[in-house]
């Protein structure tokens, strides 16, 4: 799947372009192209396991 997105609606031209590479329960993978440079990165964002719960700030 790939999503193109734009600096603002009013702008008829993309910024980048997200191209999911792989979704599983415990990952996300994608690619990001950066236009007009075509510059890509490739993210992963993994989910967390353990909950942690912040201790209340005095």
């Amino acid at each position: 799947m790939r999503i193109a997105q734009k600096v603002t609606e009013q702008s008829p031209e993309e910024a980048q372009v997200l191209e999911f590479l792989e979704l599983t329960d415990a990952t996300l993978r994608l690619q990001k192209t950066l236009l007009p440079s075509n510059e890509t990165q490739e993210v992963t964002l993994t989910a967390v396991e353990d909950q942690f719960t912040c201790p209340d700030l005095p």
